[in-house]
């Protein structure tokens, strides 16, 4: 039977919770600056897709603030919030506009904004991981 030896498993170990420690510490920062990005782009896209009729929505995106930790890491929300001078939910519009209805076409536009932030967002958040 073969007898197998392993060195530097616990450096890897300690190293990987160092790791952990440090993501801990610096997600709240990274998400600040990916959120802000992805707000800009959110904004970049409805005005893009003439999407503004008063600027109630567009106005509205935002981050939710709150950093919700998921199995596989760390979120923050970023949608249009609240409502609209006529009382109606800015997520809805979003959600007609991007899905449509059997009046309206839909153009996806909330993955256009995703998929125009995606990649800044990223970039912002790897800059604040490696600042220290």
């Amino acid at each position: 039977m073969a007898r197998m030896t392993f060195s530097g498993c616990q450096e890897m170990m300690d190293e990987l919770f160092r790791e952990s420690e440090r993501l801990s510490r610096k997600a709240p920062e990274m998400l600040e600056a990916g959120s802000a990005i992805m707000t800009r782009a959110w904004k970049e896209t409805i005005v893009a897709r003439k999407h503004v009729k008063n600027g109630d929505m567009r106005d509205s995106v935002a981050s939710d603030g709150r950093i919700h930790r998921k199995d596989d890491g760390y979120t923050v929300n970023v949608y249009p919030r609240g409502k609209d001078r006529n009382g109606k939910r800015n997520m809805e519009k979003a959600a007609i506009l991007h899905y449509g209805t059997s009046k309206i076409k839909g153009d996806n536009f909330v993955d256009a904004a995703e998929d125009l932030g995606r990649a800044p967002a990223e970039e912002a958040m790897a800059r604040v991981w490696e600042s220290d």
